[in-house]
């Protein structure tokens, strides 16, 4: 089933709008279940992030919401334990980044998820991508994926993020800052992997201004989200 957004149905083979508006919040109180509710009806910029669990036998790169790799920047200082109990996470293991987390925890799904962080009063679980896409299905929110990780510049691990998009009916409209390293090779990735791409300029919206930057790119972005300047360089 697709999502309704703006009086219709969207889905896996819905283009990206030529222009959205995103919902956005902190690291600290984003990229998690009640960010996604509050977004309904709309879009929310989300942030994702890659790390490699074991899933049904096999080692693969599993995408997931959170902005930066070690998990206490994106706010996370708790865990809930195998009886449902919040605790503190230990002083020494605060500094670690996710991959290090799931490695000591069981390199799972289960061991990612075992991360809360308090928003509004309420311990937010880290998700998977998958486990996101649900969650927005059921408010109408469309999160439109920023890919952080280098990672993604490969087909394989960009393939993840669309197939979840696919087998769940849901809008693929992933996008990354031009300004990051492999933009290019993730609009590729993406795009190849049958998902929709956008480019956005965040704070360095000077690199709209003069030549086209994508003038030499195989495979262009669906859209470019950013001034006019920049949209008209998708017409040349």
């Amino acid at each position: 089933m697709s999502v309704r957004f703006k009086g219709r149905q969207v889905g896996f083979e819905t283009p990206p709008p030529a222009a959205t508006s995103r919902a956005h919040r902190s690291p600290r109180t984003g990229d998690c279940e009640d960010a996604i509710a509050a977004a309904h009806g709309g879009c929310m910029d989300g942030n994702i992030n890659i790390v490699y669990l074991w899933v049904d036998g096999r080692l693969i790169a599993v995408p997931f919401l959170g902005h930066w790799t070690r998990f206490r920047m994106n706010g996370y200082t708790h865990y809930r334990d195998a009886h449902g109990v919040v605790r503190k996470i230990p002083k020494r293991q605060l500094g670690w980044t996710y991959q290090q987390w799931c490695n000591h925890h069981g390199r799972d799904i289960a061991a990612l998820n075992m991360l809360v962080k308090k928003v509004r009063g309420k311990w937010e679980k880290a998700l998977t991508w998958e486990q996101a896409v649900v969650i927005a299905k059921s408010h109408n929110t469309i999160i439109t994926p920023e890919l952080k990780a280098q990672a993604f510049k490969k087909p394989s691990v960009a393939a993840r993020l669309v197939d979840v998009c696919r087998q769940h009916d849901y809008p693929c409209w992933a996008m990354a800052l031009l300004k990051m390293k492999f933009c290019r090779e993730k609009c590729a990735a993406v795009v190849n992997a049958g998902g929709h791409f956008s480019i956005i300029f965040g704070k360095f919206r000077r690199m709209a201004r003069g030549t086209n930057k994508i003038a030499r790119w195989t495979i262009k972005p669906s859209r470019i989200w950013g001034p006019a300047s920049a949209r008209q360089w998708l017409r040349a």
